[in-house]
């Protein structure tokens, strides 16, 4: 199996087990993931979850601050990724089951590089 499928069946499974453990996640739409590309704003490495702040092109000449919840660090960590994993400054593209709420964020399912690497040890 090619390393960036592994990694995004890593990543699907590591976000899918803790979440349904602990809480809900009916507030997300993750059956209509979208894709987003922005510049990272801030990288929260934290449980009882991760958090990507990302400023996103609006279409009208400014950005919007998305706010994505993500997966427990331990989940991530089995993925490779470190607290140092995500810079501010990085363009990055992810998979995001938005707000059910029609509010800008949601729950990021997976990050890539913009040249579409998977954000990993070996990766970066």
């Amino acid at each position: 199996m090619r390393t960036t499928a592994k990694w995004i069946t890593s990543a699907m499974l590591a976000l899918a087990l803790p979440a349904s453990a602990h809480h809900s996640v009916a507030r997300f739409d993750r059956s209509n993931p979208i894709a987003v590309t922005g510049t990272l704003k801030q990288f929260i490495w934290a449980n009882p979850h991760t958090w990507i702040y990302v400023m996103v092109p609006d279409g009208k000449g400014g950005t919007d601050e998305w706010d994505l919840e993500g997966p427990a660090v331990n989940g991530l960590a089995r993925a490779g990724w470190k607290p140092s994993t995500l810079q501010p400054g990085m363009v990055v593209r992810l998979k995001v089951s938005p707000r059910r709420d029609g509010k800008i964020g949601g729950e990021f399912t997976s990050v890539l590089q913009v040249n579409g690497k998977p954000f990993t040890q070996e990766g970066r």
